[in-house]
């Protein structure tokens, strides 16, 4: 029922990430992580969502997740703008603190794993 009504309360489709847009959201996150300052680590873009490990002092979790969608947003709709109205993300974000060595050995091989295949 609540995923019925979700859908029914949408006014565009849910975006799904092609492979280009994948594979173009992976590459340039190394970008905006310089742009805010923060050190990249890995990123990995699925169909509906994107994985972004950064180490960022002193700056909370939720405003870095803010700047992220936005600059994502940016370089998104440069190349494939959207019908007015219609949104890249989703409201909110997951944010996972890592503060040990070994939670941090584990989360970068998870991530690369999900990266999108490259025909290179």
């Amino acid at each position: 029922h609540r995923v019925r009504s979700a859908i029914a309360r949408q006014r565009f489709a849910a975006v799904t990430f092609t492979d280009e847009q994948q594979r173009f959201l992976e590459d340039y996150v190394p970008a905006i992580c310089e742009r805010g300052g923060w050190i990249y680590r890995m990123a990995a873009a699925a169909a509906q969502h994107v994985h972004v490990c950064l180490s960022a002092l002193d700056i909370p979790g939720d405003r870095i997740a803010s700047w992220l969608k936005r600059w994502l947003t940016e370089g998104l709709s440069e190349r494939w703008p959207l019908v007015e109205g219609a949104r890249w993300w989703a409201k909110g974000a997951s944010v996972k603190w890592i503060f040990d060595e070994s939670y941090l050995a584990n989360v970068i091989p998870y991530i690369e794993r999900q990266r999108t295949p490259r025909n290179e």
